[in-house]
């Protein structure tokens, strides 16, 4: 389907973006107003994807959803990432007393964070791989003990 090429590729740009910040965050951090412009930028286009994907994934007639496992999987696995690159790019601005543009790059990446998370061990793959584990010995022996005593 054709919102599901969107709302993807605003995810992937989304994704990219971030990626591309994190990897070149000394030259970012020279220009903080520029670096929380591309942040925005970059979290737009994040909630821009997750929204087309969430309001076409629902079949209104039958209540069931239109994607795939697979494309499901997709998201979930985008999302996650963007998830772990906003706390990798939020765990970078330190100065944010001395410098208000940092201060509100990291609190725009807390709430993206918030507003796209969630998503961790939502995929099917996850899933099948936690109904492995469960089964067996292999994962039970191989758990801390401290994971066994908690409740």
């Amino acid at each position: 389907p054709k919102c599901f090429f969107h709302a993807t590729h605003a995810v992937v740009t989304a994704e990219v973006g971030l990626e591309w910040i994190e990897k070149h965050m000394e030259l970012m951090m020279q220009d903080k107003s520029r670096f929380l412009a591309a942040v925005q930028i970059a979290g737009e286009c994040a909630l821009v994807g997750v929204a087309l994907f969430r309001c076409t994934n629902l079949d209104n007639e039958t209540g069931k959803f239109k994607y795939s496992t697979e494309e499901n999987d997709a998201i979930c696995e985008s999302l996650t990432n963007l998830e772990d690159l906003c706390n990798g790019v939020k765990m970078e601005c330190r100065a944010v007393i001395a410098y208000p543009h940092l201060r509100r790059v990291k609190e725009y990446l807390t709430r993206l964070g918030k507003s796209i998370g969630g998503t961790r061990g939502i995929s099917s793959k996850d899933q099948r791989k936690r109904m492995r584990e469960q089964g067996s010995l292999d994962s039970w022996i191989a758990r801390p003990f401290d994971s066994l005593t908690s409740p």
